[in-house]
C-alpha cells in the first residue's frame, strides 16, 4: 500500500455520512482560523499558557496533579477543535472536563491522600462510590476560594457557564 499524501483526502473520503461530516468540520475549522482573528488569538494565548506550564513541570511535587494538567490541556485542545469546527454545544462539555481536571489536580496537590482513592476507582463498586464522594466540585471549590478569591470567582463563573450554556446553545440557532 502506498502512503497517502497528507494534504489530499484518501479515496472515497466524504462519500459516507461520517467522513462527510468530518470534512465539513475540517473546512469550518479552516474558515474559523481565517475569520476569527481576535478570538483565535485568545485561544493561542491559552494554548501558549498551557505549553509554558507543562514545560515548567520538571520534577513536580505531585506527579498525579501534573498528569491532570496534561489531561486538562488535552480537553482544551479537543474543545478548540470542536469550537472551530462549529460544534459549539459540545465544546462546553469539553471545557467542563478541562476545568474539572484542573480542579482535581488542585485538590490532589492540596490534599495528596485522595490520589489513592482516584487511582483505585475501578477496583470495585465501593471504590467507585468513594471517588465520586471524594472528588465533588462542591468539595473542591471551597479550597479554591480559601486559596485565592479571584481564582475562585473566575473558576465558579466559567464552570457554571459550561453547565448552563451547553443546552441553550443548541436552541440558539
Amino acid at each position: 500500500m502506498e502512503p497517502l499524501d497528507p494534504i489530499e483526502p484518501p479515496p472515497n473520503w466524504g462519500q459516507d455520512e461520517l467522513s462527510n461530516f468530518l470534512e465539513i468540520a475540517e473546512r469550518n475549522a479552516y474558515t474559523s482560523f481565517v475569520t476569527l482573528g481576535a478570538p483565535y488569538a485568545k485561544l493561542l494565548g491559552i494554548d501558549a499558557f498551557y505549553h509554558r506550564l507543562i514545560e515548567n513541570l520538571n520534577n513536580p511535587r505531585h506527579c498525579f496533579a501534573a498528569f491532570l494538567v496534561f489531561r486538562s490541556h488535552s480537553c482544551f485542545l479537543a474543545a478548540t477543535r470542536s469550537e472551530l469546527s462549529g460544534q459549539i454545544p459540545e465544546t462546553y462539555l469539553l471545557l467542563r472536563g478541562c476545568l474539572e481536571n484542573d480542579l482535581y489536580g488542585f485538590y490532589i496537590a492540596r490534599r495528596p491522600d485522595p490520589r489513592k482513592v482516584w487511582l483505585s476507582r475501578h477496583d470495585d463498586d465501593a471504590a467507585m462510590r468513594a471517588v465520586k464522594n471524594e472528588f465533588k466540585i462542591v468539595t473542591i471549590m471551597p479550597l479554591v476560594e480559601a486559596a485565592d478569591q479571584q481564582a475562585f470567582q473566575a473558576t465558579r463563573t466559567l464552570y457554571d457557564r459550561t453547565i448552563t450554556l451547553a443546552p441553550t446553545q443548541m436552541c440558539a440557532h
